[in-house]
Protein backbone atom coordinates (compact mmCIF):
# COMPACT_ATOMS: atom_id res chain seq x y z
CA UNK A 1 0.00 0.00 0.00
CA UNK A 2 1.17 3.42 -1.14
CA UNK A 3 0.73 5.91 1.10
CA UNK A 4 0.13 9.88 -0.57
CA UNK A 5 0.70 12.62 1.49
CA UNK A 6 -2.44 15.00 1.86
CA UNK A 7 -0.13 18.13 1.23
CA UNK A 8 2.58 18.66 -1.43
CA UNK A 9 3.95 21.44 -0.02
CA UNK A 10 4.48 22.77 3.89
CA UNK A 11 5.56 26.62 3.96
CA UNK A 12 6.78 27.34 6.98
CA UNK A 13 7.55 30.85 8.74
CA UNK A 14 10.70 30.56 11.02
CA UNK A 15 10.74 33.11 14.37
CA UNK A 16 8.18 32.50 16.60
CA UNK A 17 6.68 29.67 14.66
CA UNK A 18 8.95 26.65 13.72
CA UNK A 19 11.99 27.80 15.92
CA UNK A 20 11.81 28.34 19.67
CA UNK A 21 13.15 31.68 21.56
CA UNK A 22 16.75 30.08 21.10
CA UNK A 23 16.04 29.92 17.42
CA UNK A 24 16.14 25.97 17.19
CA UNK A 25 14.21 23.56 15.50
CA UNK A 26 12.73 21.17 18.28
CA UNK A 27 13.27 17.33 18.27
CA UNK A 28 9.86 16.59 17.70
CA UNK A 29 9.20 19.54 15.26
CA UNK A 30 12.58 18.07 13.34
CA UNK A 31 10.78 14.38 13.63
CA UNK A 32 7.75 15.18 11.93
CA UNK A 33 9.38 17.39 9.08
CA UNK A 34 11.93 14.68 8.31
CA UNK A 35 8.77 12.44 8.22
CA UNK A 36 6.88 14.70 6.24
CA UNK A 37 9.71 15.01 3.66
CA UNK A 38 10.27 11.47 3.07
CA UNK A 39 6.80 11.13 2.46
CA UNK A 40 7.18 13.70 -0.56
CA UNK A 41 5.99 16.33 1.25
CA UNK A 42 8.17 19.38 0.15
CA UNK A 43 9.45 21.59 2.61
CA UNK A 44 9.76 25.74 2.93
CA UNK A 45 11.32 27.91 5.08
CA UNK A 46 10.14 31.48 4.78
CA UNK A 47 11.57 34.53 6.31
CA UNK A 48 12.24 37.50 6.05
CA UNK A 49 15.63 36.68 7.04
CA UNK A 50 18.28 36.58 4.58
CA UNK A 51 19.14 33.44 2.93
CA UNK A 52 22.08 33.15 4.81
CA UNK A 53 20.56 33.37 7.80
CA UNK A 54 17.84 30.33 6.94
CA UNK A 55 20.57 28.11 5.41
CA UNK A 56 21.54 26.45 8.68
CA UNK A 57 17.98 25.40 9.20
CA UNK A 58 17.66 24.49 5.60
CA UNK A 59 21.10 22.43 5.71
CA UNK A 60 19.51 20.42 9.54
CA UNK A 61 16.68 19.70 7.60
CA UNK A 62 17.96 18.31 4.71
CA UNK A 63 16.40 20.79 2.10
CA UNK A 64 18.98 19.76 -0.87
CA UNK A 65 18.04 15.94 -0.02
CA UNK A 66 14.54 16.06 -0.51
CA UNK A 67 14.11 19.29 -2.42
CA UNK A 68 13.14 22.07 -0.84
CA UNK A 69 13.29 25.85 -0.79
CA UNK A 70 13.87 28.65 0.98
CA UNK A 71 11.86 32.20 0.82
CA UNK A 72 13.98 34.60 2.32
CA UNK A 73 13.94 38.36 2.60
CA UNK A 74 10.19 38.90 3.22
CA UNK A 75 9.84 36.90 -0.80
CA UNK A 76 12.37 39.24 -2.05
CA UNK A 77 14.03 35.59 -2.97
CA UNK A 78 13.26 32.53 -3.55
CA UNK A 79 15.99 29.66 -3.68
CA UNK A 80 15.79 25.88 -4.87
CA UNK A 81 17.94 24.62 -1.92
CA UNK A 82 18.94 21.77 -4.17
CA UNK A 83 20.76 23.69 -6.52
CA UNK A 84 21.23 26.50 -4.80
CA UNK A 85 19.08 28.18 -7.79
CA UNK A 86 17.11 31.90 -7.57
CA UNK A 87 14.35 31.32 -8.54
CA UNK A 88 12.37 34.44 -8.16
CA UNK A 89 14.15 37.45 -6.84
CA UNK A 90 12.65 40.97 -6.38
CA UNK A 91 14.89 43.85 -5.84
CA UNK A 92 14.70 47.53 -4.06
CA UNK A 93 15.48 49.10 -7.32
CA UNK A 94 19.05 50.62 -7.05
CA UNK A 95 17.84 54.24 -7.80
CA UNK A 96 16.02 54.36 -4.50
CA UNK A 97 18.92 53.61 -2.32
CA UNK A 98 19.81 56.91 -1.41
CA UNK A 99 16.41 58.07 -1.06
CA UNK A 100 15.30 55.41 1.07
CA UNK A 101 18.97 55.96 3.42
CA UNK A 102 18.49 59.35 3.32
CA UNK A 103 15.06 58.79 5.06
CA UNK A 104 15.91 56.35 7.53
CA UNK A 105 19.16 58.36 8.43
CA UNK A 106 16.41 61.84 8.73
CA UNK A 107 14.19 59.37 11.39
CA UNK A 108 17.53 58.86 12.91
CA UNK A 109 17.41 54.64 12.10
CA UNK A 110 20.08 52.68 11.02
CA UNK A 111 20.30 50.71 7.88
CA UNK A 112 21.74 47.65 7.18
CA UNK A 113 21.66 45.14 3.95
CA UNK A 114 23.56 41.79 3.07
CA UNK A 115 26.46 40.59 1.29
CA UNK A 116 26.40 37.27 0.57
CA UNK A 117 27.78 36.32 4.28
CA UNK A 118 27.80 39.23 5.97
CA UNK A 119 25.89 42.76 7.40
CA UNK A 120 26.43 45.82 6.02
CA UNK A 121 26.59 48.92 7.91
CA UNK A 122 27.51 52.24 8.99
CA UNK A 123 26.72 51.55 12.56
CA UNK A 124 27.99 48.14 13.75
CA UNK A 125 27.29 48.55 17.53
CA UNK A 126 24.03 49.36 16.91
CA UNK A 127 21.55 46.96 19.31
CA UNK A 128 19.59 46.42 16.16
CA UNK A 129 22.23 45.56 14.17
CA UNK A 130 24.32 43.01 16.63
CA UNK A 131 20.39 41.40 17.24
CA UNK A 132 20.16 40.49 13.16
CA UNK A 133 24.27 39.18 13.52
CA UNK A 134 23.18 36.84 16.11
CA UNK A 135 19.52 35.59 14.93
CA UNK A 136 21.44 35.37 11.24
CA UNK A 137 24.67 34.10 12.26
CA UNK A 138 26.24 36.40 10.30
CA UNK A 139 29.33 39.04 11.21
CA UNK A 140 29.03 42.84 11.01
CA UNK A 141 31.28 44.38 7.89
CA UNK A 142 31.44 48.12 9.18
CA UNK A 143 31.50 49.85 5.93
CA UNK A 144 32.07 53.62 5.55
CA UNK A 145 29.09 55.01 2.59
CA UNK A 146 25.85 52.61 2.53
CA UNK A 147 25.00 54.76 -0.81
CA UNK A 148 29.00 53.85 -2.60
CA UNK A 149 28.96 50.20 -1.12
CA UNK A 150 25.82 49.24 -2.68
CA UNK A 151 26.21 48.67 -5.83
CA UNK A 152 23.27 45.85 -6.58
CA UNK A 153 19.60 46.37 -6.28
CA UNK A 154 18.40 44.84 -3.06
CA UNK A 155 16.35 41.74 -1.79
CA UNK A 156 13.00 43.05 -0.01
Amino acid sequence: MTFTPQYKILVLDLDGTLTNSNKEISPANKEALMKAQMMGVRVVLASGRPTYGIEPLARELELDRFGGFILSFNGGQIIDYANKSILFERTVPLHLIPEIYQAACDFELCVVSYSNEAILTETPNDQYVCHEAWLNKMPIKEIDSFVETIQSGVPK
